[in-house]
């Protein structure tokens, strides 16, 4: 008997940082592709994610697809409070009981670079963005590890958010302009940095990628990206849909010109 391919199965699947940017394009893009899955939409506040799940079934609509049919819950999650994310946990596992994908999307970048002489700025922009870009991620996800363990799915998976400013070996080339967000660009590397250590933990349960969603147009960056979110949401999409063994894990990926590709390190 053959697999059920993936767009078919009900997958459940948590996005943090899901209200806006590219975590909701993520969402948007995913929906379009699998009919049957529940999205949890992991926000801060239930306003804004209400909001977004409005805009969401809109946006389906327009585009051609049963916006209201398809399954959407807001998860009140602030990835920097321990206390939300053991809340946001036990919710998951009472009513769904369990989890198929985690995407590690929440993130925040303080502009700051170097050479500037305030210590105290450059102390709360270093330890604040690795705080919610690298300690959250790894709190996140040792939270919902067990509801991973959980899944009816052959092989669970976690993706988490990188950035191109992520790859050593592209920002040592000289091809990359100077950054005013240097800690963000740190932060992403020891995002990748986590990604290997969760894939050798979790060999043979759980898939861990990192991914470049590329330099997209959203509020994050002031909409000054020169690619479509849906775009950035590719790979994300490309991971999830695959079948078993397509997509080697505790591997960097992007999806430019037309195809997947791994970044260097």
């Amino acid at each position: 008997m053959s697999a059920t391919p993936v767009s078919l199965l009900q997958l459940r699947i948590l996005t943090t940082g899901a209200n806006r940017g590219i975590g909701f394009s993520i969402i948007q893009a995913l929906g379009t592709h699998l009919p049957d899955a529940l999205f949890l939409l992991g926000c801060r506040s239930q306003e804004a994610g209400e909001e977004a799940v409005k805009d969401l079934r809109k946006r389906w609509s327009d585009a051609g697809i049963d916006g209201d049919g398809r399954k959407v819950e807001v998860l009140v999650l602030d990835v920097s409070d321990d206390k939300a994310i053991e809340r946001a946990r036990s919710e998951v596992e009472r009513r769904w009981g369990g989890l198929d994908v985690l995407i590690n999307n929440a993130g925040i970048a303080i502009p700051y670079g170097t050479g500037k002489g305030d210590l105290s700025e450059l102390r709360l922009s270093f330890n604040t963005t690795m705080n919610t870009n690298v300690t959250s991620i790894a709190a996140v996800t040792e939270a919902f590890l067990p509801l991973l363990h959980a899944s009816s799915i052959d092989l669970p998976k976690i993706i988490n958010i990188s950035s191109g400013r992520a790859s050593l070996a592209r920002s040592s080339s000289g091809t990359m302009a100077p950054t005013m967000v240097v800690s963000y660009s740190i932060s992403k590397a020891a995002v990748n940095a986590l990604t290997i250590e969760m894939q050798k933990s979790e060999r043979g349960t759980v898939d861990v990628y990192c991914v470049n969603p590329g330099f997209c147009s959203t509020a994050f960056n002031g909409f000054k990206g020169t690619k479509d979110p849906l775009l950035g949401a590719e790979v994300v999409v490309r991971l999830i849909l695959a079948e078993r063994g397509i997509y080697r894990p505790g591997v960097f990926w992007e999806f430019e010109d037309g195809e997947m590709r791994e970044v260097p390190w």
